[in-house]
């Protein structure tokens, strides 16, 4: 469902207005490693390590880690996300 979302123009940088997550963060946050994956595929370089104000300006590495969601963590580790971004 996210690929044909993303092939119909939908932005993988976008906002939420209430919490600040893109949905790389969103992915990391619920620990959906396929959907990190597919995002990631269609977003711009170094989006990796975007920042999120809600969670205190952490990355999607961040957020995954602070939630106990390894999978995330793995992905995002394998795909490049900076561990000692900060």
């Amino acid at each position: 469902f996210a690929r044909q979302l993303l092939s119909l123009g939908a932005e993988p940088s976008l906002r939420s207005r209430w919490t600040n997550m893109n949905a790389l963060h969103y992915a990391a946050y619920f620990d959906v490693p396929p959907l990190i994956r597919v995002v990631l595929q269609a977003s711009q370089p170094g989006e990796v390590d975007a920042t999120c104000s809600d969670f205190d300006f952490g990355t999607a590495l961040h957020i995954a880690a602070s939630n106990l969601c390894t999978s995330a963590v793995k992905c995002l580790l394998e795909l490049g996300a900076n561990p000692a971004f900060r």
